[in-house]
């Protein structure tokens, strides 16, 4: 079982340097006694066997449809040609000269 101790709340005050005012040490020290009970607790429960259904079987069949009218997603004038126009993200130093 994990039990921390005052010298080691102390310790872990200096670690994150903090100062806990007197009357919380003792509250911190319940506190984070009861956190690590309840991992300690956690980690005996048993994980129950894999079962053996598939996932498919809860997924719906989608069917991929074109969507032809762009114009709905972005701002018209940034379309040319039916393609979003953007700026150039790599561009050659030769082709600007």
């Amino acid at each position: 079982m994990f039990n921390i101790s005052p010298e080691t709340l102390k310790h872990l005050e200096e670690l994150a340097q903090l100062e806990l005012p007197l009357g919380l040490e003792e509250k911190m020290l319940q506190d984070l006694n009861h956190i690590l009970s309840t991992f300690e607790v956690i980690s005996v429960v048993e994980k129950p066997p894999e079962s053996g259904v598939e996932q498919s079987a809860f997924l719906r069949a989608d069917q991929p449809l074109p969507y032809t009218d762009a114009s709905r997603l972005f701002d018209p004038s940034r379309l040319k040609n039916g393609f979003l126009r953007v700026k150039p993200v790599l561009e050659d130093k030769e082709e600007e000269g």
